[in-house]
């Protein structure tokens, strides 16, 4: 039987999607003039001004885009504002994008979701317990954050993700055995979206036209962006209509294209063309389309959704609060479906509220502002009467702002003596960079050329933190008590190692 999608392919649940989702042009005059407008539109008062980036709301309501602002701009250089139509990369909101797509090619018999990462991807590293589609899906595979490697290892944002992955396919060690915790990880989506693109053309499974929305985007793309478009468009995007709606990098010409920017003294400096930005670019339009049919089923056959909505399991038998590329959460007391995604300077909120009839995004092209806390605003505004106390913040010794505390005690005070022995250069085989390591005041200063931070000692001996509970190293010694390297644990990534090269071995790197 030919399993091949033919150019144009459309799934009958995908007409039915269309028609019912008419209702989103145009906007419901009668249901927005019974929002409190001014009160939503306060939430993005500060960039709601001539010169400034901003945000795309939508808010959703009885499948209908009830309600859809732009506030500020969408290109500074030619003063072009945000509206409906402006397209704006999700960031890591594209996370469930990809899941869906792995779990639809597993219902088609592409994959499994309990296969072995190594049974895709042999070249992966056998770390003793089997990695499975399951664990990347649910962030409970143990596997390094890729942008956090990218950022301690200063390397360059562009990569491709060939490169990202062979990066990966280097580390020597997970930051905990499969299973055993959840923790987010950049990396493992990055490899499943390798999985899903080995899977779909190992089963011949391709789209053959070029060129439309969706297609094959520029001369040198990255192969395995090219299967997961592929097989994206041809499952979700086309057959619901999003036009906008497209994967990878693609430089050239973007329809209602936007830039995304960062505060710089002088006002705001450009970053990245929406079409740079690895990941699902879209527009607002298009999103609530994408989020209608997330919320009512339509995104595949009938339970799709309730399988999208699965939480990981751990080996215990705990369950975590991440689902599908989506996490389950409750925000005052009402369950919700949501994420929040970056990149690029792009930032990106959604959330579905469930039993209350309400869905939400923000899409935005100013790299601080917090996008899901601005929608989670908006929400409160509209379901001010049901929303219970405010949660409070969650106790425990690692969180995702602060995953390394420094041990209870005074810091020790080490002599500069004690400081310089620990002084020199320090190989990072997992990143191939050399890390400096120079005595500054009373502590340290680290990192490899361009990405150097402060370092300070803690309670414990060998033990350096950054203050912030951000990153932290350890030192170790040989049986002679001389230093021969450092562990560093930073962010999402745990047991990076360091070694130290003596002195003559760097002259004759140099030489090289």
């Amino acid at each position: 039987m030919d399993r091949r999608l033919p150019t144009g392919a459309r799934c009958q649940w995908g007409y039915a999607v269309l028609v019912a989702l008419a209702v989103l042009y145009p906007l419901s005059a009668t249901a927005q003039n019974t929002l409190p407008t001014a009160r939503i539109d306060s939430v993005f008062i500060d960039v709601d001004r001539p010169g400034s980036p901003g945000c795309a709301l939508g808010v959703i309501r009885g499948g209908t885009l009830v309600y859809n602002r732009g506030y500020g701009y969408a290109n500074l250089d030619y003063g072009i504002p945000i509206d409906a139509e402006t397209v704006l990369n999700i960031g890591s909101v594209a996370k469930h994008f990809v899941a869906a797509s792995v779990l639809k090619a597993s219902l088609q018999g592409h994959l499994s979701l309990d296969d072995d990462v190594r049974k895709w991807i042999p070249e992966f590293p056998d770390y003793g317990s089997p990695i499975t589609v399951r664990h990347l899906i649910h962030h409970t595979g143990g596997l390094r954050d890729m942008a956090q490697l990218l950022a301690v290892g200063n390397l360059p944002e562009n990569m491709t993700r060939q490169e990202m992955l062979a990066l990966l396919v280097r580390q020597r060690a997970l930051n905990f055995a499969p299973g055993e915790e959840w923790l987010y990880s950049n990396g493992g989506y990055l490899v499943l979206g390798e999985i899903l693109n080995r899977a779909v053309r190992q089963s011949g499974l391709l789209v053959e036209e070029t060129g439309a929305p969706g297609g094959i985007g520029g001369e040198n793309e990255d192969p395995v962006v090219e299967g997961i478009r592929e097989y994206l468009s041809a499952e979700f995007l086309r057959p619901l209509g999003l036009a906008s709606a497209y994967y990878g990098r693609h430089p050239g010409v973007v329809p209602h294209a936007s830039t995304s920017y960062w505060p710089a003294d002088d006002g705001f400096e450009r970053r990245y063309h929406v079409g740079e930005v690895v990941g699902v670019r879209i527009n607002s339009l298009d999103m609530a389309r994408w989020m209608v049919a997330l919320a009512t089923d339509e995104l595949g056959p009938p339970g799709f959704r309730e399988l999208q909505l699965q939480r990981g399991v751990l080996n215990n038998g705990d369950t975590t609060h991440y689902a599908f590329g989506l996490d389950r959460l409750e925000h005052r007391g009402i369950p919700i479906t949501s994420h929040g995604g970056g990149g690029g300077g792009y930032r990106t909120g959604m959330a579905i509220y469930h039993g209350a009839d309400l869905a939400l995004f923000a899409m935005c092209n100013l790299g601080t502002i917090d996008a899901l806390a601005r929608i989670r605003r908006v929400a409160e505004i509209l379901l001010e009467d049901r929303m219970g106390p405010p949660e409070p913040v969650a106790a425990g010794s690692r969180t995702a702002r602060n995953p390394w505390p420094a041990p209870p005690g005074e810091p020790l005070r080490l002599s500069e003596a004690q400081l310089s022995e620990l002084a020199g250069r320090y190989f990072a085989p997992e990143l191939d960079v050399v890390f400096h390591i120079l005595v500054e005041g009373e502590g340290l200063r680290v990192g490899p050329e361009g990405w150097m931070r402060p370092m300070v000692p803690t309670a414990e001996a060998g033990l350096f933190s950054d203050g912030r509970g951000w990153a932290q190293i350890r030192s170790e010694r040989d049986e002679d008590g001389v230093v021969t390297g450092f562990i560093m644990d930073i962010g999402r990534v745990n047991g990076l190692i360091l070694e130290r090269i003596p002195e003559d071995e760097f002259r004759h790197r140099l030489r090289e």
